[in-house]
């Protein structure tokens, strides 16, 4: 394939005379520039000018994506920091509670002071229960009775508990 364009080429270029020949280089030459300019020179001069042109907006959308992913993080350590209050922070126990499957707890909420009955729990789930709310709801215990059962390691606990609200 390569000797039949050759012999062909050959052929053409041979039948040329000498102002054909500068003639048609020329025009060679003139066509390859434009073919080059066309598929490469000016797409990416278009592109390039595209790019500049849009690239003040797209800093400006990083500058606003970073400041809201700042105030995200932000918000996300502050949420974890916020103690729930009345119903919600009855809910909250009552399904701690239910997490740990203890049962016979009467729970009251009012004005960020919690009164929390616990009957017939064992003693290291109820203070371990404790524990885990004061720590994860940041209450503080203002006051607690324990009363030994009969039964070896079951209490009935009575705890009045302060939000941060009511401190």
């Amino acid at each position: 394939m390569k000797s039949i364009l050759t012999t062909l080429w050959g052929d053409f270029w041979s039948e040329r005379n000498p102002r054909e020949k500068t003639l048609l280089t020329a025009l060679g030459t003139v066509l390859g520039m434009v073919l080059l300019y066309s598929l490469l020179w000016a797409p990416a001069r278009t592109s390039s000018a595209r790019l500049m042109a849009t690239l003040p907006i797209m800093e400006r959308e990083l500058a606003q994506m970073q400041e809201q992913a700042r105030q995200a993080r932000e918000l996300g350590r502050m949420s974890a920091n916020i103690t729930p209050i009345n119903d919600s922070l009855r809910d909250a126990l009552v399904a701690s509670l239910a997490q740990r499957s203890i049962a016979n707890a009467q729970i009251s909420v009012l004005n960020g002071v919690v009164q929390i009955k616990l009957t017939n729990v064992p003693f290291a789930d109820g203070i371990g229960w404790l524990d885990e709310i004061r720590k994860r709801y940041k209450l503080q215990v203002a006051e607690a009775h324990v009363t030994s059962l009969n039964e070896v390691g079951r209490v009935n606990l009575t705890m009045l508990l302060q939000t941060p609200v009511a401190r």
